[in-house]
């Protein structure tokens, strides 16, 4: 299963990106698992706090590299209409999100953590978001989250940096909340999931409703996205973007090191 829950405690899920061989890249079927497990999770009277993680000791490490290469001008446009829905129900769940951040988050694994109300990061732990290294421009929400998290300067200081984030950095730029206080994130989250079932159901979805009333720019991000992405796709730099790293990837070179996103991904 490339998407694993648990119920570690009364009205807390853990989602779970279940494909470490791959460092938790998502293809189009592991976007559709996940965005049905969330919906579901989400839609249970009973769930208070919905915790976001990856197996294997990394977080996401965005599109997979293998489906990123199959796409043109109308292809991009349909991904991203799945990917778009996902991001919906992330950003409007009813249950508190919190994000376990181990490893990379890169690319769309970055937005995926962003789009959470609270991010916990592994000390060691990476965002990274790299786009621009295969021609495209940010997506999953990003342009609407990582603003809203840090601000419009350090939002496309941080987009179109060639350098990931370490966690100290990400949380004294706001772009996640927590340092975790052991080597993994999850046992933080954990905690901090468990104390957001001690909040009233209605008091937690009043106070969300409002907050996401002030702020209508969600849809015209999105269809940004999608328009930007088409073009690029289109563009020289996506394609050799691409090529270079699968060739590279063929011949057991491609490493985080090397750089500066992950193996498996260019996102």
């Amino acid at each position: 299963m490339s998407v694993e829950v648990e119920e570690p405690h009364p009205g807390v899920v853990v989602v779970a990106l279940a494909k470490p061989e791959r460092r938790n890249a998502l293809n189009p079927e592991t976007r559709e698992r996940l965005h049905a497990t969330i919906a579901s999770a989400d839609a249970r009277g009973d769930v208070a706090a919905i915790v976001i993680t990856g197996r294997g000791g990394h977080f996401c490490a965005g599109g997979d590299a293998a489906s990123l290469a199959t796409l043109d001008e109308r292809s991009v446009v349909t991904l991203l209409r799945s990917t778009h829905a996902m991001m919906r129900t992330l950003l409007g769940t009813r249950a508190m999100t919190i994000a376990a951040v181990d490893g990379w988050a890169a690319g769309g694994g970055a937005g995926l953590a962003l789009a959470c109300d609270h991010v916990v990061m592994a000390p060691d732990a990476r965002i990274g978001l790299q786009f621009h290294r295969i021609g495209l421009v940010p997506d999953c929400a990003l342009l609407y989250t990582l603003p809203r998290r840090v601000g419009p300067a350090r939002a496309a200081s941080i987009a179109l940096s060639p350098r990931a984030i370490g966690a100290a950095e990400a949380v004294a730029l706001g772009a996640a909340d927590e340092v975790a206080d052991g080597v993994s994130a999850l046992p933080t989250a954990l905690r901090r999931a468990i104390a957001a079932t001690e909040v009233p159901t209605a008091v937690r979805e009043r106070t969300r409703a409002i907050l996401r009333g002030a702020s209508h720019s969600l849809e015209a991000v999105l269809a940004a996205e999608s328009e930007a992405q088409s073009r690029c796709v289109a563009e020289p730099a996506f394609r050799a973007g691409i090529d270079a790293f699968l060739a590279k990837s063929s011949r057991g070179g491609a490493h985080a090191g090397d750089t500066d996103a992950p193996s498996g991904d260019r996102r």
